[in-house]
Order: structure tokens, then C-alpha cells, then sequence
């Protein structure tokens, strides 16, 4: 399955210890899940495509304890996403390249659209108690992106310098941690490569950058 979006690895970090902290555990479903409930209203605009983000997750998947029906409905939302995903880039390549930029905004936003149409679509397939959970983690890697990005929203919750602190202590686990996980790819990376193969990709490194046209 493909699952290429722009954010994901952004989320993978920040859902990695989100949902390692969640300490709830979402038994299986054993009968169809009911319809959606009328909380699915009240959720944030963008709860429900990072939902689906989320779920691109395999570890994630496996916490909620998914089973194989709703394995294959979360997997068919997730693929609707990516279909509609190409056809807007197709498009997007057929535009004089004037448009592009004004087209790409509009598709962003047809995009953020139908993904958030999809993941509503999720409260038919997760039980009540996935639901709870998936939105406790969704709510965690909100927090988290918000708290470590946004400093205007930091600023307006007073932290205490213990606060800063301890948040700095975060952010850079974080970051030691997404560097371990960047080593050991380009690790595995390097041993899938021929000596020729990453010789050739040398070579195109040591290529002076093209002049702008």
C-alpha cells in the first residue's frame, strides 16, 4: 500500500511517543461497529484526515487491535485518499506553469476536503472505544506538533521556565531519536545499493548545481 504523504514522517515521530504514553487499550470488535455518533460534529476541523494519517500507521493499527474486516476498511479509505491524491497531481501537471501556484493552493484545499470526508468515515468502521483512543493520540500529536512549532500558542499559556525546560527535554529526545532512526535507513538503504549503484550516486553529488533558467 502506498502511503507517501508529505507529513507522515513528522507524524510517525511525534505519534511514537504518543501512543507509547497511551496506556488504554481498545479491545477488538467482535460485531459491526455502530453508526457514527453525533460527537464526530464537535471534533475540530482536520480530526478526521489526521485520524486516517495516523492509522497509515502499522504500529498504530496494531494497538487499537484492529481486526481483519476493519483492517481492510481502514486500508480502503487510506488507498481513496492516495487515489485522489494522484489525480489532483496529475491535474496539477497539465497547468501552464504561470497557474500552478494558484492551482496548488485550490488543490490543497479540495484535498485537506476530501480527506477529512474519509476520515469521518472511520466512525463506521472503529468501535466507540478505538474512537476514544485514536482521538486521545490524535489529541497528544496535536499538542505535541503545536507545543513545538507554534511558539505564539506557547507564549500564550504562561509556561514556567520548569515547563520550558521539560519541554526542551522533549524536543530533543525527539530529535535524537529521528536521527537514530535516519542512521539506521541509510544503513539498510546503503546495503540494498550495488558499490557501482552508490558510487553513481557520488558522482551525482559532485555535479555542480545547474544554473537557473
Amino acid at each position: 500500500m502506498k502511503w507517501h504523504l508529505p507529513i507522515m514522517a513528522g507524524l510517525m515521530a511525534m505519534a511514537f511517543l504518543a501512543y507509547e504514553s497511551a496506556s488504554a487499550q481498545a479491545p477488538k470488535a467482535d460485531n459491526p461497529p455502530p453508526a457514527a455518533s453525533a460527537s464526530a460534529a464537535k471534533r475540530p476541523a482536520g480530526t478526521g484526515l489526521a485520524m486516517l494519517q495516523l492509522l497509515g500507521m502499522e504500529p498504530l493499527r496494531q494497538q487499537l487491535q484492529l481486526t481483519e474486516q476493519q483492517q481492510d476498511g481502514v486500508t480502503k479509505l487510506i488507498d481513496q485518499y492516495h487515489q485522489y491524491q494522484e489525480q489532483l497531481l496529475v491535474q496539477l501537471q497539465s497547468v501552464p506553469q504561470e497557474q500552478q501556484h494558484e492551482k496548488l493552493a485550490q488543490f490543497q484545499q479540495q484535498l485537506a476536503q476530501r480527506g477529512e470526508q474519509l476520515g469521518e468515515q472511520l466512525d463506521q468502521v472503529l468501535t466507540p472505544q478505538q474512537r476514544d483512543l485514536l482521538e486521545q493520540i490524535r489529541f497528544q500529536v496535536t499538542v505535541y506538533g503545536t507545543m513545538m512549532s507554534n511558539r505564539a500558542v506557547a507564549e500564550q499559556l504562561n509556561l514556567s521556565d520548569q515547563q520550558k525546560q521539560q519541554l526542551q527535554q522533549v524536543y530533543q529526545q525527539v530529535q535524537n531519536e529521528m536521527w537514530k532512526v535516519q542512521q539506521q535507513a541509510a544503513k539498510q538503504v546503503l546495503a540494498i545499493l550495488t558499490p557501482e549503484q552508490q558510487q553513481q550516486i557520488r558522482d551525482l553529488q559532485a555535479r555542480p548545481a545547474a544554473p537557473p533558467q
